[in-house]
């Protein structure tokens, strides 16, 4: 929808995303959606990964070089989760609660009525000493369970088990 949205802004112009050669090794439903819709992804069709992006914004002053991504808040979900304004709006707030905590770099994941929280692996002492700040909070979003994932933040954490010897995108498009 919100490409779509862009489409009938750009009144026949070329749209392109900021889709990257990084993407492509993981699974990315919404890509299917791209190519569907006509949208160009240069850096993914050049095979610029995250990384150089960020060498190369770096390179040329810009302050924000490294800001923490920011996808999509229905990757808070496992797959076929009935999503609604509600549910998106506690994982927002989730995030907002750690973010007001210092943690800048963080998912707030629901599972049905399980909260897991990820963050850096470097930041679970600091976690641990303002647990219960943070979980005064948190229980605001009445989930029945609110948990730190031991294994840190982790990027697509929540995608489905893809075979090494089968490209990412070749099994989205089955």
């Amino acid at each position: 929808m919100f490409f779509s949205k862009i489409i009938d802004f750009a009144n026949n112009r070329v749209v392109i995303d900021g889709t990257n050669a990084d993407d492509l090794k993981v699974f990315r439903p919404g890509i299917k959606a791209l190519k569907e819709l006509k949208i160009h992804s240069p850096f993914a069709e050049f095979e610029i990964t995250k990384q150089e992006i960020r060498d190369f914004a770096k390179h040329c002053g810009i302050k924000i070089y490294n800001k923490p991504s920011t996808p999509c808040f229905a990757t808070r979900f496992p797959y076929n989760t009935l999503l609604c304004e509600t549910l998106i709006n506690k994982a927002k707030e989730g995030e907002k609660i750690l973010k007001y905590y210092g943690f800048s770099d963080c998912r707030f994941r629901i599972h049905n009525d399980i909260a897991r929280i990820e963050i850096p692996l470097c930041e679970i002492n600091k976690f641990i000493g303002l647990r219960e700040k943070i979980l005064i909070k948190l229980k605001s979003l009445n989930l029945k369970y609110y948990t730190l994932d031991i294994e840190g933040l982790r990027i697509a954490s929540m995608d489905c088990a893809l075979s090494d010897t089968q490209p990412a995108q070749k099994k989205q498009a089955e």
